[in-house]
């Protein structure tokens, strides 16, 4: 996979993923894009109540 047909928006974390150049940056990188999705839809759930 090149990655060429993908839009210019992916993170880098993406690219670290597909190299697997450093493991632990993309561990870290995966969990801080999860954590900021939990807490995202976490705070619309309290605004919608």
């Amino acid at each position: 996979m090149t990655g060429g047909s993908f839009p210019k928006k992916i993170p880098d974390c993406a690219f670290v993923l597909e190299s697997s150049a450093d493991i632990l940056i993309a561990r870290v990188c995966y969990v801080f894009l999860l954590w900021v999705s939990v807490t995202i839809f976490e705070a619309a759930q309290t605004v919608l109540q």
